[in-house]
C-alpha cells in the first residue's frame, strides 16, 4: 500500500468530515500500539480507524460489527483521559500538509468546556498522533520525536 498524497488525505477529511463532525467519542479502542478504532454517541453506522503504519498511515471510517479488545496500558490511560466524552467539532487538514487535527471539547465535572485536539501527522516512516491541550502544547504523543 503507498502512502495518501495530500489532496487524496484532504478529500478523505471532507467525506469523513461531513459524517462524524459533532458526534462524542464514545469509545476508543486501541488493538495495539499503531491501530486506534473510534467509537462514536449519534453516528453509529462505522467507526474512525486511525493506523500509525510506518509504511503507509491511514485513516478511514470502517464497519465493525464485533467488539475488538482493547490493550491495557499507558495508551489506553491517556486516550480515556484525555479524549473519551469530548465533542469532535471538526477535522481539518492545516497548513495543505499530510498533517491532520480533530478539535475536541471535553466538559470537565464542574462542566466547564476546555478545547483539546488531536493531531495525526500522516508522514510516511514518521507518523504520530498527538494529544494536545486548549494551548496547543503537547500532553502526549506516541512518538515523540523532533524532525
Amino acid at each position: 500500500m503507498k502512502p495518501l498524497n495530500v489532496r487524496e488525505i484532504s478529500l478523505l477529511v471532507n467525506q469523513i468530515n461531513e459524517k462524524i463532525k459533532e458526534n462524542h467519542i464514545s469509545n476508543i479502542t486501541i488493538v495495539n500500539s499503531t491501530d486506534f478504532i473510534f467509537t462514536f454517541s449519534y453516528y453509529r453506522k462505522e467507526k474512525l480507524y486511525l493506523s500509525l503504519n510506518h509504511n503507509a498511515p491511514v485513516i478511514g471510517l470502517i464497519n465493525v460489527k464485533d467488539n475488538v479488545p482493547t490493550i491495557l496500558g499507558k495508551y489506553n490511560e491517556i486516550f480515556r483521559n484525555e479524549i473519551k466524552d469530548t465533542l469532535l467539532n471538526v477535522i481539518e487538514t492545516p497548513y495543505n500538509d499530510r498533517i491532520i487535527r480533530f478539535k475536541l471539547t471535553k466538559t470537565d465535572e464542574f462542566y466547564a468546556k476546555h478545547d483539546k485536539y488531536l493531531v495525526f501527522e500522516m508522514i510516511p516512516h514518521h507518523p504520530n498522533l498527538i494529544i494536545l491541550n486548549e494551548n496547543e502544547e503537547i500532553i502526549f504523543a506516541t512518538h515523540y520525536t523532533d524532525l
